[in-house]
């Protein structure tokens, strides 16, 4: 049968609540003794029974108010962390769980936590009057930045870029892009240039990758003076780039054997230059080597 109660907290013979709980809240305004009186009532509200029980309220966690508290946190890869907590008049605290503090009564904790997640409870005061508070820290793994290969380029060429990795992205420099905040933008390569990738996950952790773009260059050689003799003399075109073609020549003429071959061996009867043009994958490149005969 539903019963009704009737609560009178102060023993004041004032009526404080009506209920259909057996168990309720009241807040009182004070240490001390306080009398309870609760009057119990039928279906028709008639009294069955009455209820006296004293409750002593004591100084506890509630008057030690927490003036700081590490808040909720996310770290972002394996690093130093602190939980902190400061209260008033310098109630007890305790951390848990135990295995995580070597002093758990200490207000603040140094840890060094692995990859995962954690919940840690501060209990403030001791005995029966104690009161509870939590601290969520999650440890993420960074997002894995992919900036993609080094590539190499045509002095003033625009490549494309090709970033992956997180769910946001930011170019560095981004004045060398059509747009840093996308995974695969253009970008211009005026000189050899190194791009940074910073990606972003939904919890603001962040990692980085850098890839670098060189300039495709052709060296034909340092000018020099030599003594001829009848072996001639080699020469040498370096190019950091793939898949080239060759043509040397001077002045004058094409030298024969000058086709697509980075290294000829001359016998110049004069002080010559020599030209050599090399074409990488349709970038166009040429350098002069010239031969002083002492």
């Amino acid at each position: 049968q539903p019963l009704r109660f009737l609560w009178d907290f102060n023993n004041d013979n004032q009526i404080d609540l009506l209920t259909a709980e057996r168990i309720v809240e009241h807040q009182y305004p004070a240490t001390g003794r306080y009398r309870v009186r609760v009057f119990v009532l039928d279906e028709r509200f008639n009294c069955t029974e009455e209820r006296v029980f004293d409750i002593d309220i004591t100084a506890g966690p509630a008057q030690a108010r927490i003036l700081y508290l590490t808040p909720d946190t996310t770290i972002c890869g394996e690093s130093a962390f602190q939980l902190r907590i400061l209260v008033e008049n310098n109630a007890v605290v305790h951390w848990g769980p135990s295995q995580y503090f070597a002093q758990p009564e200490a207000p603040v904790q140094n840890l060094l936590l692995p990859f995962g997640q954690y919940l840690f409870t501060c209990r403030i005061g001791s005995g029966a009057c104690v009161k509870d508070t939590v601290v969520r820290v999650e440890v993420r793994r960074p997002p894995v930045a992919n900036a993609g290969p080094d590539q190499v380029a045509c002095t003033g060429a625009v490549i494309r870029l090709s970033g992956s990795g997180g769910g946001t992205y930011r170019w560095a420099p981004p004045e060398r892009t059509e747009n840093p905040d996308i995974p695969n933008p253009a970008a211009f390569i005026p000189e050899p240039t190194y791009f940074v990738l910073t990606v972003r996950d939904a919890k603001g952790c962040t990692g980085t990758d850098t890839m670098f773009v060189d300039v495709l260059r052709l060296n034909a050689g340092r000018d020099t003076a030599v003594c001829l003799t009848d072996e001639g003399l080699t020469l040498h075109a370096r190019t950091n780039g793939t898949n080239c073609g060759f043509l040397w020549r001077t002045n004058y003429n094409i030298i024969a054997g000058g086709v697509n071959a980075p290294i000829i061996r001359v016998r110049p009867e004069r002080d010559t230059c020599y030209i050599v043009n090399a074409d990488c994958s349709g970038c166009l490149l040429a350098d002069t080597v010239c031969i002083r005969l002492a």
